[in-house]
């Protein structure tokens, strides 16, 4: 689904389409240089393209609204978009490579509050397959 298969598709795997918006990133306050503010336009684009990035659940829930505020949230406390952004396109990456099966693919929200994102900054290794010959 989204950036897992390499498909491109207006559904995301939380739910419906969202129109992007124009980014509007500004830099975040003194001391933090390297995080960005972003703007409630930025946030719903930003939010967007996470969550076509974010691996599907279907057909199991995963609840956009509370998705939403738990990206907000992250992004007020000081997150970077851009590594939540690239973190959930690595976690897609990772859950497609091991087969995960969709229930047990965090909900969004889940994600998003435990930080998870800060652990998958990396893509996944590629995964070596044993065709059995030698």
């Amino acid at each position: 689904m989204g950036a897992a298969n390499g498909n491109s598709t207006s559904a995301s795997p939380l739910g419906q389409a969202h129109p992007s918006a124009a980014s509007g990133s500004q830099p975040h306050r003194a001391g933090a240089a390297s995080r960005k503010k972003v703007g409630p336009a930025g946030t719903d684009a930003a939010f967007a393209e996470f969550k076509d990035r974010y691996p599907s659940r279907a057909p199991h829930a995963n609840p956009v609204k509370p998705a939403r505020e738990a990206f907000a949230a992250a992004v007020k406390r000081g997150a970077d978009p851009e590594a939540i952004i690239r973190g959930a396109e690595n976690y897609a990456m990772a859950v497609d490579q091991q087969g995960t099966d969709p229930r047990y693919v965090a909900q969004a929200k889940t994600w998003l509050h435990q930080e998870r994102w800060t652990e998958y900054q990396r893509r996944p290794d590629p995964v070596r397959r044993d065709d059995g010959l030698c």
